[in-house]
């Protein structure tokens, strides 16, 4: 979007990009709703017989909220960082807003690589 000189393809290009990330934040919700604590119901009977490993899957609802309250404060937070790289003097290419991007889709990313080891 920042390497095109014509408007057209700098509108379908942005466009192309937000269009598939907008449907990706009710799925980011509902996987980290979903996934915070197992649900007792969800539970083998073995499981729930025995006090320890019962307790061991409960999951307040404000677990789970405060989950969906930091990726909200998250999202918060990209757009605050958004209107401080993307500046008007760095206009028509606005590589530091690009590069500030593409650090910020690797880090999600590759999370789990450094967590899992």
């Amino acid at each position: 979007m920042g390497y095109c000189s014509a408007n057209a393809t700098r509108y379908a290009g942005v466009f192309l990009a937000v269009a598939p990330s907008n449907s990706n934040i009710p799925a980011i919700f509902s996987y980290q709703h979903n996934n915070t604590g197992t649900v007792l119901s969800a539970l083998p009977r073995s499981h729930y017989k025995i006090p320890k490993l019962r307790d061991q899957y409960k999951v307040g609802q404000a677990k789970r909220s405060m989950g969906a309250v930091m990726m909200i404060a998250g999202g918060g937070l990209g757009g605050i960082i958004a209107s401080l790289v993307f500046r008007q003097q760095d206009a028509p290419k606005y590589n530091p807003g690009l590069y500030t991007v593409l650090v910020a889709q690797v880090c999600p990313t590759s999370y789990p690589y450094f967590v899992s080891t």
